[in-house]
């Protein structure tokens, strides 16, 4: 069981906004050329870890099996997880006085995930800052790209796949376009 204690109530602020960003033109030549077999290829060697890239990675309450590799069936991305289900929420004290906390617990399951690369939502930018790396194993300098799913729900999170270079970016991007070509594509943080 994961316990994420929250006694004071933090907002957050985020500084900057996520803008709309447009393939570059290379990557735009790419997408425009690939066929279903070539993409689907490409996303494969994104999603398994390798020498230049750490695959795929789950951050914040869900936390992907370290034996479970994931495997592409289609655009389906199937891989093994733990997800968090049952969320609680555990009073002591009093917290509006200030001598009180609040808990959140989570019991954590052991599922095969399916995330269908075909129904992205939004595929979000992120360049890597040195204090990320820890949160996925094998991720080194380069981007973060978090992929969204259309309909977000405790068993389809959020995917993040890192890009290794400008190129390296060019390639996953231009993948994702052609396999789902309605998703939005932004970079930074924000709405």
């Amino acid at each position: 069981m994961l316990r994420y204690p929250a006694g004071l109530m933090v907002i957050c602020v985020v500084a900057g906004c996520a803008s709309q960003q447009a393939l570059s033109p290379a990557a735009e030549a790419r997408r425009a050329a690939l066929t279903q077999q070539e993409a689907l290829a490409s996303l494969d060697a994104f999603i398994t870890p390798s020498e230049e890239r750490g695959g795929l990675c789950l951050i914040g309450k869900h936390r992907l099996e370290s034996d479970g590799s994931p495997t592409l069936d289609t655009t389906k991305i199937r891989f093994d997880a733990y997800i968090a289900t049952s969320p609680s929420v555990e009073v002591t004290g009093n917290v509006l006085a200030g001598t009180g906390r609040v808990a959140t617990n989570y019991n954590q399951e052991l599922q095969r995930a399916v995330f269908d690369a075909a129904a992205i939502r939004e595929i979000r930018v992120l360049p890597i800052k040195p204090h990320m790396t820890r949160f996925c194993r094998g991720y080194g300098p380069g981007y973060w790209v978090v992929l969204k799913p259309q309909a977000k729900t405790a068993s389809v999170p959020e995917l993040t796949v890192n890009a290794a270079s400008d190129a390296d970016l060019d390639i996953l991007l231009s993948t994702l376009a052609y396999l789902s070509p309605d998703a939005r594509i932004v970079s930074g943080v924000g709405m």
